[in-house]
């Protein structure tokens, strides 16, 4: 009985498993599939073991996600199906100095601030403004078109540098120039004791921002590396000022243009130098994006910018006449800046803008990465405020202190001067990648 009780199960399970119909055999007739055994006889320790379901293939994973290394690697165009990826960036930059001449200087009366004499100091100016570390933003966007290929385009900004000085009674103010005729060092006197007294304030200010936009073909999409070649259109903007405001009030008579003034005048003096270096030129970098360890991405990017900076200096000065009692009067020229110089000039000159970069980041799942990173940004050609004072000047030309002639030699005069610059500093990123 036993016997045949495990006959007939073998046979309901070879046509359970069979890929088709099996014909009945002539000398047997087939148990239906709904017969179940006695319950005596399927306890019974000698029936067959029932078999286990038979499970659906699984898919395979991502090898990474097999061997344990973590969320796939997603860092680059079309990186594991990525179709776009956006980095948004806080940026914390710092900039190179910025030079200036010596602008005021300080002294004994006798001395009256003339570079040189004994007592005479500068005491602004002859050293390198900083505008400390700014905070800034940076957006990246990359978009994997085609295999291969793609696109990015990139914009950065830095918050708005500035930097104030204030001078008063020292007790002599003055501004220290060179008279072209003699080649000796003299002044313009804005506080004398007993004769007047004068404030001077200096103002400077810096804006930096860039984009640069571009395609993208990728020469190695392994899942350890990305490498991927950069070409594209660069642009920068560095614009800085540097504006001088200085005032003197008589305790005697004094001079203003050829007009004999009053005790009690007020001059005011105003002088104003900028420069805006815009670079347009073509861009060629690479970009390599490595998993170093589980769930941690390193990213480096190297480019250079090759064109030419576009400069643009402007110079403008003015000075007016208070006089109780009497209308304001005004003239052309301030102290550094006279009728001689005063005006817009623009200039290009060939430049080079390399940058490299590098960021480590976490890798949080298929889709999102924190990374801290540096940079460093160089440009070989700019032109800066402070190059482009001319401190030799003409003492025919400044209305304070003028008794109405203006023979002499034509100066002070646009300089026009190049020099280099760089900006650095630390970031923080996400990056969102589909």
């Amino acid at each position: 009985m036993f016997v045949l009780t495990g006959m007939l199960s073998l046979v309901q399970l070879a046509q359970a498993q069979a890929p088709g119909t099996l014909a009945p055999s002539p000398a047997a007739r087939p148990v239906p599939m709904t017969t179940m055994p006695p319950p005596s006889i399927a306890n019974s320790p000698g029936a067959p073991a029932a078999m286990p379901p038979v499970s659906p293939p699984m898919p395979l994973s991502h090898p990474a996600t097999l061997s344990g290394e973590g969320a796939p690697l997603t860092g680059g165009f079309g990186a594991d199906g990525t179709d776009f990826e956006l980095d948004m960036e806080v940026l914390v930059w710092w900039t190179r100095t910025t030079p200036i001449p010596a602008l005021f200087t300080g002294s004994a009366p006798q001395d009256l601030g003339i570079l040189g004499r004994p007592s005479t100091v500068v005491t602004l100016g002859d050293e390198f403004i900083s505008f400390n570390g700014r905070a800034g933003g940076r957006f990246t966007n990359r978009t994997f078109i085609d295999e291969g290929w793609g696109v990015y385009s990139s914009i950065f900004w830095l918050q708005n540098g500035s930097h104030y000085s204030n001078l008063i009674n020292n007790p002599v103010l003055a501004v220290p120039i060179t008279d072209p005729s003699s080649g000796e060092p003299t002044s313009i006197r804005l506080a004398i004791p007993g004769a007047s007294v004068g404030t001077a304030q200096l103002e400077m200010g810096q804006r930096l921002w860039g984009a640069d936009v571009g395609v993208v073909c990728r020469v190695d999409d392994s899942f350890e590396w990305k490498v991927d070649f950069l070409g594209g259109f660069r642009f920068l903007q560095l614009h800085e000022t540097l504006k001088m405001r200085t005032t003197s009030t008589l305790g005697t008579t004094g001079l203003f243009s050829g007009v004999v003034t009053p005790s009690g005048s007020y001059y005011t003096m105003l002088d104003d130098f900028n420069t805006r270096n815009s670079f347009y030129g073509g861009n060629l970098g690479t970009r390599i994006l490595a998993e170093v360890l589980p769930n941690i991405v390193v990213v480096t990017t190297a480019q250079v910018g090759l064109g030419v900076t576009n400069a643009i200096t402007g110079i403008d000065g003015a000075s007016s006449l208070a006089v109780p009692d009497q209308p304001t009067v005004f003239a052309q020229g301030g102290n550094y800046a006279q009728r001689s110089n005063i005006g817009r000039y623009p200039d290009s000159r060939f430049a080079v803008v390399p940058q490299i970069g590098v960021t480590v980041g976490y890798q949080m799942g298929e889709h999102l990465r924190l990374s801290i990173g540096y940079d460093l940004l160089y440009w070989s050609s700019v032109q800066r405020p402070g190059d482009q004072i001319d401190r030799v000047v003409n003492p025919n030309y400044p209305p304070i202190q003028n008794d109405g002639s203006s023979t002499g030699p034509t100066r002070p005069v646009p300089i026009l001067g190049y020099t280099d610059f760089w900006a650095q500093g630390l970031s923080a990123s996400l990056s969102i990648s589909f």
